[in-house]
């Protein structure tokens, strides 16, 4: 019999504010929550995780409207397969460092910065794009990488 390596990721995704609101709204018609610490509620295992999801959302929100900008992060852990491990090269990983600690107004300027061609690096981010850890937003004649993965721990064993 030979095992084979169970691989996972655990991944912390940027959520956006559209995305966020959607949950909220969705957590609220199917509980019925109105507020925190409005009522006693009384959760089950299930209902308490997504409690706590619907807390730490509005949390972010409140932030939002006292001048912060919107920052809510969710925890996934994925399997990975071979195929999928194969896809983060090791110059998408370093567009995925180099996105994460410098905001880009372009695939341009990326490029430039991290000295590789324009093309090989779009490429790269529409890997990284359909794999969900960068969003590329279209702005003007320009796209905007945008990064979504703040972490990313590779489990091996």
């Amino acid at each position: 019999m030979v095992l084979t390596p169970i691989m996972q990721a655990r991944m912390v995704l940027r959520i956006s504010m559209g995305e966020a609101l959607d949950r909220i709204f969705y957590l609220k018609r199917k509980h019925g929550w109105r507020g925190i610490g409005s009522e006693e509620i009384y959760l089950d295992g299930g209902e308490l995780e997504e409690y706590m999801e619907w807390v730490e959302m509005l949390h972010a929100l409140s932030a939002y409207r006292e001048g912060e900008e919107f920052e809510y992060y969710r925890e996934e852990t994925l399997d990975l397969d071979g195929e999928c491990l194969s896809k983060l090269t090791p110059k998408r990983i370093e567009i995925l460092d180099t996105i994460s600690s410098m905001n880009f107004q372009s695939i341009n300027e990326l490029a430039a910065k991290i000295g590789r061609d324009i093309k090989n690096v779009y490429e790269d981010l529409k890997v990284l794009e359909e794999m969900g850890f960068v969003k590329l937003e279209r702005r003007g004649r320009r796209v905007h990488p945008i990064p979504l993965l703040k972490e990313i721990t590779i489990i091996l064993g």
